[in-house]
This record gives structure tokens, C-alpha cells and sequence, in this order.
């Protein structure tokens, strides 16, 4: 394998060296004059520190399609060329959220910004190379506060979920590690099953999750609640909810703090089942306040029936 990764290198090194240098010179010009910009505005973007695609185009020309890397690269999505453009625009979302550094001050945006882009990405490569020894460094990581209770969280408090801090999986997502993928949680409504403790792990259920089967009898739907098996099923009406969400202990705790998660006051259980399940985040509160939000949470759309479709082979377009 190093023997074959040595051989790309190699190929896209030649095709690098191909490339007119003429035009190389221009969109290197254009690409700092892109930086400059967006660094007057106080703001640093995947584009400025690389995302790597253009150097994959290049390999990828360079090996040919038939190439034995097209095999080992290849993934359901291959085809597909809104699945790819998605992938790509999740990946930049993961590069702005955990690689940029944070954004210039007002001094650095008024002069010196180039060489401050390459401090910067200096200190970025530092950063990787301390991650990838096992080192401490912390830059890049989702600042959360203090695993203290905003406040006390009873049984039967009603959770609204964010559309925006899911897509990655996780809202901290290098602190989350830990925590299997939950992007089923994309604009969740969910429901407390017992007073939270900081100390203990916290059960929640689905609100608004998928049906993912049929009662016998005449009972009615099973819809989704969560990834955690239950014996026995909620029953609401319209039939039962299978499955629970158990959080960590002081889990819960962090995801109210940073937004991921907020308790909608005053709700009730009867409040969210009288809507239809597509339409319980928004009659729990749940809206998109700017331009960004909607094209972040456009993306989270995506994750969530991507996760549905991946784990429980469940299709949301006619649900959602």
C-alpha cells in the first residue's frame, strides 16, 4: 500500500508540474485576494487554509478511472452527483468548524493579512501534528460551558433540538468522540423520562422520529424513539414508540448549555402529539433565523435522512 501511495504522489506531482505556470500564478493571486477579503470582514474560510479537492482532482485525472485507487476510493455515492456535492459541503462545514482558527482581529484585518494567513496556518499545522503525536493543543475544538444545569430539567420536560449543531454528528465533535453518530437528532423533539441528574445518565425519546413499522392488531404505527432498545413500547396516539436516547452523565447538561438542546417551557406531551410528526419542531418554536441557518440546517436535512437510511433502512422523503 505504501508502495501504491508513493505512486500517486509521484503521478500528481507530474501533474502539478504540467499545469501552466502562468495559470497557476493567477489563481494563487485570486485565491489571496479571496483571503484578503473575507479577512476584512473579520472571517477565515475552508477555501483559505485548502480543503484538498483540487489536489484530488489532479490525482484522480492523473491516475485515469480505471486506476486501482478508483476501487479503494469508491464509495455508494460515486454516481451520484448531488450525494457528491453534499459529501463536499459537509467536509467544508468540518473544516470551518474544526480546523479554521478563529477570526482576525481589527488590527490584523487592516494590514498584514497574508502574513498573518500563514501564521495562522502555521499554527494549524502545528496543531495537527500535536493531535496526530497524541498532543494537548485545544485550538479548533467547540468552546462549551461548564457541565452545570442551566436549571433544573424535570420528567416530562419537552427538548427542542437545534438545526444547525447536528450535521457533524455531534455539536463538540472532537470532545464528542465518543458518542456514536447522532444526527437523528436534527431538529428532534424529544421528551424527558426522568428528572435529570448531573451525576446519572439521562433517557429521552423521540417525538417526531420516523414509523418504522406496524402494530398488530389494530394498535396503530411503532415510530422511532431512539437507538437504545426498550421491552416495551410509549404508547401515544396513533400507536407506540419503540426505543430510547440515553445520554451520558452531565451530557444532557452540556447540550443545553451550548444550544444543541433547549427546553421549550410551558409544553406538554399532549402539545407535541397533536401536530403531525413532520410538523412538531416548528409548532415546539423551531426556526431558522437567518440566510446561514437555513443552509446549514438544508445540510443537517440531508445527514438525518442520510443517518435514517444508513442505520435503521428507513427512507425520510415521504415523511418529512
Amino acid at each position: 500500500s505504501e508502495q501504491l501511495l508513493a505512486a500517486f504522489a509521484r503521478e500528481a506531482a507530474v501533474a502539478r508540474a504540467q499545469a501552466p505556470a502562468k495559470a497557476a500564478a493567477v489563481a494563487a493571486a485570486a485565491e489571496d485576494g479571496a483571503a484578503e477579503a473575507r479577512a476584512r470582514v473579520g472571517r477565515l474560510w475552508a477555501s483559505d487554509i485548502g480543503d484538498g479537492f483540487q489536489e484530488w482532482e489532479v490525482l484522480r485525472a492523473a491516475l485515469g478511472p480505471e486506476a486501482a485507487f478508483e476501487a479503494i476510493a469508491s464509495r455508494r455515492v460515486a454516481d451520484d452527483p448531488e450525494e457528491l456535492e453534499h459529501a463536499d459541503a459537509v467536509c467544508r462545514y468540518w473544516v470551518e468548524r474544526c480546523l479554521v482558527p478563529r477570526s482576525t482581529t481589527s488590527d490584523q484585518a487592516s494590514g498584514g493579512l497574508l502574513a498573518e494567513r500563514r501564521r495562522r496556518l502555521a499554527r494549524l499545522q502545528r496543531l495537527l501534528q500535536e493531535r496526530a503525536g497524541g498532543g494537548s493543543g485545544s485550538r479548533g475544538e467547540e468552546r462549551r460551558p461548564s457541565a452545570a444545569l442551566p436549571r433544573a430539567v424535570p420528567k416530562g420536560a419537552v427538548l427542542r433540538a437545534s438545526a444547525t449543531h447536528w450535521l457533524l454528528g455531534a455539536p463538540a465533535v472532537r470532545k464528542d468522540r465518543a458518542l456514536k453518530p447522532m444526527q437523528h437528532l436534527h431538529k428532534a423533539v424529544a421528551l424527558v423520562l426522568e428528572d435529570v441528574r448531573a451525576d446519572r445518565p439521562t433517557s429521552l425519546v423521540l417525538l417526531n422520529g420516523p414509523r418504522v413499522g406496524t402494530l398488530s392488531g389494530s394498535f396503530g404505527d411503532c415510530f422511532f424513539g431512539g437507538s437504545r432498545p426498550t421491552e416495551s413500547l410509549m404508547l401515544v396516539p396513533g400507536g407506540g414508540i419503540w426505543g430510547q436516547i440515553m445520554l451520558p452523565a452531565g451530557q444532557l447538561e452540556n447540550f443545553l448549555a451550548s444550544g444543541a438542546l433547549e427546553v421549550v417551557e410551558g409544553a406538554q406531551l399532549s402539545d407535541v402529539m397533536g401536530v403531525p410528526a413532520e410538523e412538531r419542531w416548528a409548532a415546539m418554536g423551531g426556526k431558522l433565523e437567518s440566510l446561514a441557518e437555513a443552509a446549514t440546517a438544508s445540510l443537517g436535512d440531508k445527514q438525518r435522512r442520510t443517518w435514517y437510511s444508513r442505520f435503521l433502512g428507513v427512507e425520510l422523503d415521504s415523511w418529512e
